[in-house]
């Protein structure tokens, strides 16, 4: 059995490394055709090796990065529905926080505010503060709930925004005015 160390690709700016214990030549495979950037092949493969072991939590993470890849492929290319439906996907087999955080700028960008609200609550409740990004979604979000009357919800964002950035004399004036 080779037991090795492997980090999610580039995308994973929490760096969440993870052992992965190499127990066939199929997962072996799969590895390497997930470093290739083969993510719907490595997917295949590390399905097949979960239905063999359906204990193994990090084949179900490896399913979950697989399909995470490609969702971030289709993002790059401004594809935005197909990256949704992937990150959502993905989220049934890994919570990684990117996902989370692509989810919410994705509905931000469709002007969902209901649904990127909700994401951005679960991940500013489960990871730690990530400064300039959390705050100009918390912006984006306060904003949005203002102009469709939503007060509460609006001021509750722009408070979270302030948070990171003290200083945003723009949040700061949304607050007096509402």
């Amino acid at each position: 059995m080779l037991m090795f160390f492997y980090e999610q690709g580039a995308f994973a700016a929490e760096n969440r490394p993870f052992n992965i214990v190499v127990t066939s030549d199929e997962i072996k495979h799969g590895v390497e055709l997930y470093k290739q950037g083969k993510w719907e092949e490595a997917e295949a493969v590390f399905r097949a090796a979960l239905e063999k072991e359906p204990e193994r939590e990090d084949l179900k993470v490896l399913i979950g990065s697989s399909i995470g890849s490609r969702a971030f492929g289709a993002y790059g290319k401004k594809e935005y529905k197909v990256a949704r439906e992937l990150f959502l996907e993905a989220l049934k087999w890994d919570s990684n926080p990117e996902f989370i955080l692509s989810l919410t700028v994705i509905y931000v960008k469709e002007e969902k505010f209901e649904e990127a609200g909700r994401y951005f609550d679960k991940l500013s409740r489960d990871n730690p503060k990530r400064g300039k990004l959390y705050r100009d979604i918390s912006r984006s979000l306060g904003k949005a709930f203002l102009k469709d009357g939503d007060k509460e919800r609006g001021r509750r964002y722009l408070e979270i925004a302030l948070e990171y950035d003290p200083d945003d004399e723009e949040v700061k004036k949304l607050l007096v005015e509402n």
